[in-house]
């Protein structure tokens, strides 16, 4: 009874209180008041009217009219459905356009996560371009304007045109204009085609204006469930299976002490990421380490090669006031971020210097020791598995994330992989369809190994007969010196890469242009390639370096100095048509080739300097511990780090601030996390791979007898290879023999 009392208190205490907030007004009551049009002035886009426009045009499909209208009768009865629909749609015109803001997002998810029984929603992006003359010249310069607008005595309003004027500010910076436009999020009906929105844009007051407008890169609400594709399901099989065996083998490393020499427990702790992730991380050195520079220099390039793909491989539209690139861009203090492209010249020099360096010591300059086609299938392994576990894993991206660019970057990846994907595995990615590149970094891999092809010839004949040999790779470099210089004067390619020159790499219409075509071309990188190949053959001719040059401080520094002086040529030669300067064939001819000859002397002064201990501080850092697990990871980073980019890139919702701050925070998250997604990466993948190669290499090139009696006419090192001196691996390739002092993963170059 008391129990029945309680609660019926409780209630008549419940009825009072609703009965007394009923009196009194809601806090809220005054946005319930607010009339029908007041609302839609608030939140309808009002660029486009959509009563008029679309209800009443007979060009528009009548289903895209009915959902129109149903959408909004909904939103005057304040559906929550049909303002998010409303409400997604980007601002008018982007704020901050005069300082270089031309995209609006408006709200992605918000219009993807509308639910309606008869409406699917469709995020798309209107495009409006200023129009600019055509089609873009070649070498266009961003600091170049056009003559975009009359001059004030050529109009009937010289105030619209005259200094200070919205359209006299815009058309000092015409020059962007090739390369941005105004992008604003819409959302829309699924039931509206791209020529119903054309049809309502070109009717509308947004038609008048001269604008060159389009729809693209729609997004559907996806209402099927995923389905994989063949590639996608090899991807998933093989990620289970491996997951499944690495398990396996931590659990045994793990929990089994007393471990036997057998086979199968041997390769199945090679999949053990407690063993591979030790190796990985040791910084132990052996006393003979005579290339520990050779590691910094890796990190460092591999480094550069990061922020330049950051820098230049997002378009202008995303970020927020992109004017200020065009100070930037053309800085002297800027230049060396943005010449990237001569990081893989470094690592062609340093995949030359290894190949030579490494193949002599295990060969003892023995020819009958040197087996042809071992080391290039050896080559081929090194390679091949980890490009193909990058290339699955890319075809794994597009149902994991989601994002405004998200279908346009990956649709355009995944398109050419499924045409060009076999080129990849013949590497001949850089000279067949260059249009189609499966993943565009991994051109060098296809010039790399195309070089390494070069030098099986060169190595025999430098083994054979040495004197002839070298001869011979000195031609080789001459020739291709030539080569390159004749077809930049042919084709007036520029001297070098010039930033603020954006058609010199990607044309009008996104495609690599001719000039990088070119630069993809093995023999255009053959003589830095060959040059470090000549310096390796040296370095083990003459092991005794070390112990031999002793250089006064005044001759050390004078070395030094030579070096960074070759270092600011290369970085600063193409300076002057940073600011519009009309390319001259015959310069363009000299410096091309001539640069990369110098920047690949700079990199053999820089290790003979290190080597020879006369590095002084710099040698030091370049040959700090930290630096080789990093460096081994090297071929895996290189391969995965456009994973990190494009998911990044197309899953971005906000702009890329211009200010300094924010580009060293753009920068070092892109690096720091292509690190980890590359140790990964390493541990998991390319560890059990190099323990798998090397017991090939062990088989093939080691323990074979000699099968040619002949007898070279080459002189044996004096000096025997201690048997636990520490080896270096070829680039991407670990042409290593046996010893216990293996360096797990490589020292792979890329």
């Amino acid at each position: 009874m008391a129990k029945f009392n309680f609660v019926a208190i409780f209630v008549i205490f419940i009825l009072n209180s609703y009965h007394h907030s009923c009196s009194e007004e809601y806090l809220w009551q005054p946005l319930l008041n607010i009339s029908d049009d007041l609302f839609a002035k608030a939140i309808l886009p009002h660029y486009i009217d959509l009563n008029h426009d679309i209800i009443d045009n007979h060009n528009i499909s009548q289903e895209c009219r009915t959902d129109i209208n149903r959408a909004l009768i909904a939103f005057h009865q304040r559906k929550t459905w049909s303002f998010k629909l409303f409400n997604s749609w980007a601002r008018s015109l982007p704020s901050g356009l005069m300082t270089g803001t031309f995209t609006d997002y408006g709200d992605y998810d918000q219009c993807l996560s509308i639910d309606h029984t008869d409406i699917v929603s469709k995020y798309c992006f209107l495009d409006l371009a200023l129009p600019m003359p055509t089609p873009m010249p070649d070498h266009h310069n961003i600091v170049k304007n056009f003559p975009v607008i009359p001059l004030p005595n050529e109009t009937n309003r010289p105030d619209l045109v005259s200094k200070g004027a919205i359209f006299h500010d815009l058309a000092s910076v015409s020059s962007f204009f090739y390369h941005i436009f105004i992008r604003m999020g819409i959302c829309i009906p699924n039931s509206c085609t791209d020529m119903d929105i054309h049809n309502v844009i070109k009717n509308n007051h947004l038609g008048e204006t001269g604008l060159e407008f389009h729809l693209s890169t729609c997004t559907i609400k996806s209402t099927e469930k995923w389905t994989p594709n063949l590639p996608q399901k090899i991807a998933l099989i093989t990620i289970i299976i491996l997951s499944a065996i690495t398990i396996w083998a931590a659990i045994y490393d793990r929990l089994v002490m007393k471990k036997s020499d057998s086979i199968s427990e041997t390769v199945l702790l090679w999949f053990s990421p407690i063993k591979n992730a030790a190796k990985l991380v040791s910084t132990k050195t052996s006393k003979h380490d005579d290339l520990a520079c050779v590691h910094g220099i890796r990190f460092l390039t591999l480094v550069w090669i990061i922020i330049g793909h950051t820098l230049e491989w997002n378009p202008m539209n995303l970020f927020r006031h992109s004017f200020i690139m065009k100070s930037r861009l053309s800085s002297l203090s800027h230049q060396p971020l943005f010449k990237a492209h001569y990081s893989v010249d470094t690592f062609f020099y340093l995949s030359g210097l290894l190949t030579s360096y490494v193949t002599f010591k295990y060969t003892q300059n023995d020819y009958r020791k040197f087996r042809y086609i071992p080391y290039t299938f050896l080559r081929y392994l090194r390679l091949t598995p980890q490009l193909i576990a990058f290339m699955l894993l890319l075809s794994l991206l597009p149902p994991l994330y989601d994002g405004p660019l998200w279908s346009t970057y990956m649709n355009i990846v995944i398109d050419k992989c499924s045409i060009t994907w076999w080129h990849n595995l013949l590497y001949v990615q850089n000279i067949i369809d260059v249009q189609n590149i499966c993943a565009l970094h991994t051109w060098y891999l296809a010039a790399d190994m195309q070089l390494h092809y070069m030098s099986v010839i060169l190595i025999g004949m430098l083994l054979r007969y040495p004197r002839r040999g070298m001869l011979v790779t000195k031609c080789v470099i001459l020739v291709c010196i030539c080569i390159s210089a004749l077809t930049v004067f042919i084709k007036k390619h520029p001297p070098g890469g010039v930033v603020t020159i954006k058609n010199d790499f990607l044309d009008e219409f996104g495609r690599p242009s001719e000039f990088l075509k070119f630069f993809y071309q093995p023999w255009n990188h053959a003589n830095v390639f060959f040059i470090g190949f000549i310096f390796g053959a040296k370095l083990h001719e003459r092991s005794d370096w070390r112990q031999m040059v002793t250089m006064k401080t005044s001759t050390k520094y004078l070395c030094w100095l030579l070096a960074f002086s070759g270092y600011l040529f290369c970085i600063y030669s193409t300076s002057p048509w940073l600011y519009g300067r009309p390319y001259d064939p015959f310069w363009s001819a000299i410096l091309y080739p001539l640069n990369r000859t110098i920047w690949a002397l700079v990199l053999t002064l820089i290790i003979w300097l290190c080597i020879t201990n006369n590095g002084t501080f710099i040698g030091s850092i370049l040959s700090w511990k930290v630096f080789r697990p990093l460096s081994r990871m090297t071929y895996s980073v290189y391969l995965t780090h456009v994973l990190v980019f494009y998911v990044a890139l197309g899953s971005r919702r906000n702009l890329i601030d211009m200010r300094m701050t924010a580009i060293f925070s753009l920068l070092t998250s892109s690096i720091v996390i292509s690190y980890l997604f590359g140790f990964i990466f390493t541990v998991l993948v390319e560890s059990p791979l190099i323990h798998f190669l090397d017991y090939l290499k062990n088989c093939w090139l080691i323990n074979q007898p000699i099968m040619n009696s002949e007898k070279t006419t080459t002189k044996n090192d004096n000096n025997d290879n201690e048997t636990n001196e520490k080896k270096f691996n070829l680039p991407e390739f670990d042409m290593n023999v046996k010893e216990k002092q293996l360096i797990l993963n490589s020292e792979s170059n890329v």
